[in-house]
């Protein structure tokens, strides 16, 4: 069986069982993670990358275990690179799975950090965004916004984690100064999302406090969205709380012709 043929046959097993314990536990076992860590760099084909990421992922999701081993196996480096693949599968998987790592424990959030985290992760949001809001020409404006918004809260995310590591929040606002990122995450403030627009405002209390930070906050409208956030959260709030409207009754007057 072609290599490609059998990791379709794996993702067919995990997502055919529900993404079962044992399944992984034999796969990892029989040293699958192994294989698909190499298939990460570099990938033989767009569509074999973008399968292998999304493997990764889901055996991430359901053996919280398998990250460690991953970034043992030194898998992050990879996945770093594959959050700026051109392929949009890949990225957004790679981007998941990153966020996850980086979340699931303060050690994995140093090592993505450690691997050069910020610098890519940073990239990766600036992409996201442009995609998200619409900016993006690539195969044409608008094409893209969907994967964008998925893609631009997987990156918030993790770079929320990665603040929450030694160092860095630091690295996290050095790579921001160094690619003038700012204005991609003030645009972020006004996401589709209410998920993405939260951890925006999380990342940028972290980001804001570099030096002249102040000042390209305002300079690209983030203070105007900071004061439509502080409107929009009460107003959001007391909309959840209102009762569902109710649809009229029908007329008592009209009676069925049975009647």
């Amino acid at each position: 069986m072609l290599p490609q043929e059998a990791l379709l046959s794996l993702l067919s097993l995990l997502y055919g069982e529900g993404a079962a314990p044992p399944a992984v536990d034999a796969l990892v076992a029989s040293g699958g993670l192994l294989y698909l860590t190499g298939l990460l760099s570099p990938p033989a084909s767009p569509r074999l990358h973008a399968q292998a990421v999304e493997l990764l992922a889901a055996l991430c999701a359901c053996a919280p275990g398998t990250a460690a081993s991953l970034a043992d196996m030194g898998g992050i480096p990879p996945l770093l690179e594959a959050a700026s693949a051109p392929e949009p599968r890949a990225r957004l998987a790679a981007l998941q799975l990153l966020r996850a790592m980086a979340s699931q424990s303060a050690s994995l959030a140093a090592s993505v950090a450690g691997a050069g985290g910020a610098p890519s992760l940073v990239a990766a949001l600036v992409t996201a965004a442009a995609e998200a809001k619409g900016w993006s020409t690539a195969g044409g404006p608008g094409r893209h916004t969907a994967e964008g918004e998925q893609a631009a809260g997987a990156a918030l995310g993790a770079l929320v984690a990665l603040c929450g590591a030694a160092e860095g929040a630091a690295k996290v606002q050095d790579a921001f100064r160094a690619a003038s990122a700012l204005p991609s995450l003030v645009a972020l403030l006004g996401a589709k999302d209410e998920a993405s627009r939260s951890l925006a405002m999380a990342l940028l209390a972290h980001v804001a406090g570099g030096d002249g930070a102040g000042g390209e906050l305002a300079a690209s409208g983030g203070i105007a969205l900071l004061c439509e956030g502080l409107v929009r959260a009460p107003r959001d709030a007391a909309s959840a709380q209102l009762p569902s409207p109710q649809l009229p009754s029908p007329n008592p007057g009209l009676q069925s012709p049975s009647q």
